[in-house]
């Protein structure tokens, strides 16, 4: 069975309207075979490491990115949540707060 989280109209709605100056959106393949996970998370791990410099190139504050990349590390990281995959991924994380808060949102979606 696929593990799928699909976005509402309004979880869109909510996405498209954010201004922040750090967002960062990441898609990438997964699959439902447990096993074969592993090259998903290497994955995510090199699209880390790219919008973490993309957001160093335009100046973006420091401890702001360095909280970004701690999530995404994290999410990296978390063997529960990889156990439940379908064959996509999408990350959405953004910041609101200067305070370091780090609200976001992630979906298994499954393209058919």
């Amino acid at each position: 069975m696929l593990h799928l989280e699909v976005p509402t109209p309004r979880d869109l709605a909510a996405l498209s309207e954010v201004r922040t100056d750090a967002c960062v959106s990441i898609y990438l393949p997964t699959t439902p075979i447990t096993q074969n996970i592993g090259g998903s998370r290497i994955e995510l791990a090199n699209l880390t490491k790219d919008a973490v410099e993309q957001l160093r190139s335009v100046g973006g504050d420091k401890r702001r990115i360095e909280l970004l990349r701690e999530e995404l590390d994290d999410l990296a990281d978390d063997d529960d949540y990889w156990r439940l995959q379908a064959h996509s991924l999408a990350i959405f994380v953004r910041f609101v707060s200067p305070t370091g808060s780090a609200p976001w949102s992630r979906s298994p979606i499954g393209f058919i």
